[in-house]
This record gives C-alpha cells, sequence and structure tokens, in this order.
C-alpha cells in the first residue's frame, strides 16, 4: 500500500492513528490501550497487517496515543519512537511518563528503540515522497514533535493544534500556554496543504 496517510479516526478519550503507507509503512500512534484490539483490526483491513510495520511513531508520551505501543511492540517485534526528551523519561519507567493517572487509562510498559531529534527524519522507503522532518512543538507535552513531509507539504500535528485551539497545556517544565502559541506558529510557517 502506498499513497497518502490514512487516518484512523477514534472517539475520545483515545487518539486517532495515522498510517503512513509505503514500502516500509509507519504508524504514528497506537491510541488508548483499551483500542487496541480494534486498531489490529483496522490494519489488517487496510492490507497492512501489523507484523509488516517498520515503525510506530509517537508525537508524544501521553497514555492515549502509547497505550497500544506494549502489544504491538510485544507481539510483532515492533520499534517504537518519541522524542528523546519523552523516551528518557518513558525508558526509565518514570510513574508520570504517560500522563496515566491524570487521564485515568493504563500504559503497559513499553521500550522506545529511537529516540527522535530535531529536524530528524523518518521514511516509508518510498524516495523523497515517503520522508518525514521530526519537527518540535512543545507546549502540549514538553516533548511534543509533529512530522512535516515537504515534499507533499503534509503535517501530522499529534495534540499540538485541535481544529482551531491548541490542545490542553501540560503544567510541566518546558511547556504553558506560550510555548503552545509559539509552535503552533511554527507549524503554520511550514504551509503544509494538508493537515493531520
Amino acid at each position: 500500500m502506498t499513497g497518502d496517510p490514512v487516518l484512523f479516526r477514534r472517539p475520545f478519550p483515545s487518539a486517532n492513528s495515522i498510517l503512513l503507507p509505503g514500502k516500509r509503512p509507519i504508524l504514528v500512534e497506537t491510541g488508548a490501550g483499551s483500542d487496541v484490539d480494534a486498531l489490529e483490526g483496522w490494519l489488517h483491513f487496510v492490507g497492512v497487517p501489523p507484523a509488516s510495520l517498520a515503525l510506530i511513531v509517537n508525537t508524544h508520551h501521553h497514555s492515549d496515543h502509547v497505550g497500544g505501543n506494549h502489544r504491538l511492540q510485544g507481539c510483532y517485534s515492533l520499534s517504537v519512537a518519541l522524542s528523546r526528551e519523552e523516551a528518557m523519561a518513558v525508558n526509565a519507567r518514570m510513574s508520570d511518563a504517560c500522563r496515566a493517572d491524570w487521564l485515568g487509562q493504563e500504559v503497559e510498559p513499553f521500550t522506545v528503540d529511537r529516540p527522535l531529534d530535531p529536524d530528524d527524519t523518518i521514511g516509508t522507503g518510498d524516495s523523497e515522497s515517503g520522508v518525514w522532518q521530526v519537527i518540535p512543538s512543545p507546549g502540549h507535552s514538553a516533548g511534543h514533535i509533529s512530522l512535516y513531509n515537504e515534499r507533499e507539504r503534509q503535517l501530522i500535528l499529534g495534540d499540538a493544534f485541535h481544529g482551531d485551539d491548541v490542545g490542553w497545556i501540560d503544567p510541566g517544565p518546558g511547556c504553558g500556554l506560550e510555548v503552545a502559541i509559539a509552535s503552533v506558529e511554527h507549524l503554520l510557517e511550514l504551509d503544509a496543504l494538508t493537515a493531520w
């Protein structure tokens, strides 16, 4: 399967998932752990069984975005990528790393195999059309990232932006409304044609 990203829309309190199709398909977000059966079923439905994924990428470590990581990583030996800052907290098994208590969603342990830094790229193996750049977009969380495909002018926002507003703001260090607004202003400068 190749082409544009494919959205798996999930009802609250689970995050949407986005499939980046290609020779090496990438799944962005695994949603809440309670929804992983539906996620696996959807992947089979769109013709990309979980075992064929090359990578899971999370825009940030909140439980509604990473809840399915444990199962997919454990069952299919998939690598997980997350911002370096948040990867350190997850891999150290810090109790508040995924904000599970705040969101009321249990997160089973998983390991971040690929810490991401600003301007790193991930790719689906489809030349330039499958290359996504890591764009720091803190505010909702300190290590929040977005992904930008410059050639296709496509942007994956995670929770940096919701419709006409920013996502809720984590009260921790490196966050705040001013930080979130600065991130949105930077993302607008990318001049994307499509955003998820």
